[in-house]
């Protein structure tokens, strides 16, 4: 039949085994899950499929951001950056 683990216990199992990457991901989960519902708990399930897309999201981001020539050059692109160092200052109105 099996063991009974109820969610809380469940939750911090889950915890209890995450690698650093994703520990600062699942306490915030968590802590916006409490700040919106204080009475009710994050599902495990829920968790589950969160870090899992989130495991996703920082390996496409590793392969995404990582020099392929074995170098430690930083490669990132700042592509939210909308300020050049070439560009003329704009003038504003008013």
């Amino acid at each position: 039949m099996g063991v009974v683990i109820n969610d809380k216990d469940y939750l911090l199992t889950i915890i209890s085994l995450l690698p650093v990457s994703l520990s600062s991901f699942t306490l915030a989960q968590l802590a916006a899950a409490q700040m919106f519902a204080t009475m009710k708990m994050i599902e495990p399930e829920v968790l589950m499929i969160l870090l899992m897309e989130e495991a996703e999201r920082q390996k496409a981001q590793q392969v995404c951001c990582t020099p392929k020539n074995g170098k430690n050059e930083d490669k990132t692109p700042n592509e939210a950056l909308g300020a050049t160092m070439n560009s003329k200052p704009r003038k504003g109105k008013g």
